[in-house]
């Protein structure tokens, strides 16, 4: 009889992750990724745009499964901002409050076209670029019904939900425990403390986003990610070296 039973309510949360096609069987293992040429000298490039915090903030929000799921997988993105920047710079979208948006299949990547703005695209399609960045905090889960599957941080220079490590658009990628947080089950929380400082950059757009894969049995828990003042984004666009004569 127990055999029975765990056979009919494995079959009953199979057949709900079929129903809501929330690729509950496409885990996503640990990823690091950096591309990119060495660390910028100092005075081979001039800085454009800069994002930086002088004190800590919160993205306190709701994550809502639409409907009522056996078991509900969603993931949702952040796109990272931070607080103050030194000057107007054209085209670049790194300031502000960071923003939270659901979507139901991550491979799909079927997120709002307004969710999907780049964080600076480039006057100049043949510069190269040199970035830094430093992303530093936490993301805790308030529930107890709800786990995070995978969460990773991205830069690319095409929207890319999904964590490839073959794409060449993709700069940065990091993800899972092992490279990119680590997670505290008490307190139900990921600390991660990110740096990226590369050079040689070709783009004429520039993605950095943080994606989260929820799995649970409720509709709806509350997420707290925290973002320190330590936090910064930084594009240099590289000097030309003088022809050898």
């Amino acid at each position: 009889m127990n055999k029975i039973i765990k056979l009919a309510v494995l079959l009953f949360c199979f057949s709900g992750c079929v129903r809501d096609n929330d690729a509950i069987y496409y885990p996503v293992g640990n990823v690091d990724v950096e591309r990119g040429g060495p660390a910028l000298e100092a005075g081979k490039g001039d800085l454009i745009a800069r994002s930086y915090n002088t004190e800590d903030y919160v993205l306190d929000t709701l994550a809502q499964y639409p409907g009522d799921p056996t078991l509900g997988k969603l993931t949702f993105m952040v796109s990272l901002r931070n607080r103050l920047t030194d000057q107007e710079v054209s085209g670049f979208n790194g300031v502000g409050q960071s923003k939270l948006t659901m979507s139901l299949g991550y491979k799909d990547g079927n997120y709002p076209a307004e969710s999907q703005v780049p964080v600076y695209t480039s006057p100049d399609v043949t510069a190269s670029y040199a970035i830094k960045l430093r992303l530093k905090g936490e993301l805790t889960l308030t529930g107890d019904e709800w786990m995070i599957d995978y969460i990773y941080a991205q830069l690319a220079g095409l929207f890319q939900p999904y964590p490839p490590t073959s794409f060449p658009e993709v700069f940065m990628c990091k993800g899972g425990e092992q490279s990119y947080a680590t997670f505290d089950s008490f307190r139900r929380t990921w600390t991660f403390d990110i740096t990226y400082d590369r050079s040689n950059l070709s783009f004429s757009q520039l993605y950095f986003n943080l994606f989260v894969n929820l799995a649970g049995q409720k509709r709806e828990d509350r997420v707290r990610l925290r973002i320190d003042k330590e936090s910064y984004f930084e594009i240099y666009k590289e000097k030309e070296s003088p022809l050898m004569g």
